[in-house]
């Protein structure tokens, strides 16, 4: 008995696994990451949809989707990519900055203001949420709150570049 289950065993072994769709997306998913690191959005924005068309359930094709929506400034795809991410599976709650910021992105402050200032964000989202209630604060004249908020994000993220560069044009658009 235990002869049949080892050849069971190394049949099952040496027969080959089909790959899924996820295997077959994620050279393209690769190429997208790896072009649009090297500048290229457009070159990026395509390799991603051709990713998402062959694996439309995989949540880090389409948050990607999203990082390229927002190079692009395109605030309601960015959207429409973060629900899609969020319908199969991925946790809200570490898409409200990124929602918050494709809210902006549409010149929707109110929303955006709310969706960064929910308590569920994880820590290590808590600064660029900061950074987007801060330009929400911003755009809806609310300067003290945007200090406040800038100030948050600077002493959650002492190294971030972004939270820097936000801090930078803040100040010289209050004349400092």
């Amino acid at each position: 008995m235990t002869s049949q289950c080892s050849a069971v065993a190394l049949l099952l072994l040496a027969t080959p696994v089909a790959a899924g769709p996820r295997d077959d997306a994620r050279p393209l998913f690769n190429t997208a990451v790896t072009t649009f690191h090297s500048g290229d959005v457009r070159g990026a924005r395509t390799a991603i949809a051709r990713a998402v068309a062959t694996d439309a359930s995989w949540p880090l094709a389409l948050a990607m989707q999203w990082r390229i929506a927002i190079a692009t400034r395109d605030g309601a795809f960015a959207e429409a990519r973060l629900h899609a991410a969020w319908q199969k599976g991925y946790p809200h709650r570490n898409l409200r900055h990124l929602f918050a910021h494709a809210f902006l992105l549409q010149g929707r402050a109110d929303a955006a203001l709310a969706e960064a200032s929910f308590a569920d964000i994880p820590v290590r989202y808590a600064a660029y949420a900061a950074r987007m209630r801060a330009a929400a604060h911003v755009a809806l004249g609310q300067r003290d709150a945007a200090n406040r908020d800038l100030a948050a994000a600077a002493r959650l993220a002492p190294n971030d570049s972004f939270v820097w560069s936000d801090i930078a044009r803040w100040r010289l658009a209050g004349g400092d």
